[in-house]
């Protein structure tokens, strides 16, 4: 789990076009689809969001996020997919945690 309570983060308007002037980054990402889209729905676009807490239930993680108002609940299969969701949408690269420890060890 690289992301703790405090993190934010925010949903930004998916550009679905090519406009003059975009960088080469806005283009990539423009033309790629996420997979968290489903997920991204239940946030209000350009909101700042706090990672307020993390637990288990069942066989799912929750990630509850709040706005200051509102809390968002979402489930993920692993603290991973977590992981993977909030970089995309802070434009972080999560460490690789196990190889660092394959290097450390070996």
């Amino acid at each position: 789990m690289h992301y703790v309570i405090g993190t934010q983060i925010v949903v930004e308007k998916k550009l679905n076009k090519v406009q003059p002037g975009m960088s080469s980054s806005q283009l990539r990402q423009s033309l790629k689809r996420s997979k968290f889209e489903d997920i991204q729905s239940a946030f209000d676009i350009g909101r700042v969001y706090t990672l307020s807490r993390i637990y288990k239930k069942d066989d799912s993680i929750v990630y509850c996020f709040t706005d200051g108002i509102e809390r968002t609940e979402v489930m993920f299969d692993t603290t991973q997919s977590a992981d993977e969701f909030i970089s995309e949408l802070r434009k972080e690269t999560v460490p690789d945690y196990e190889e660092v420890y394959r290097r450390m060890t070996h």
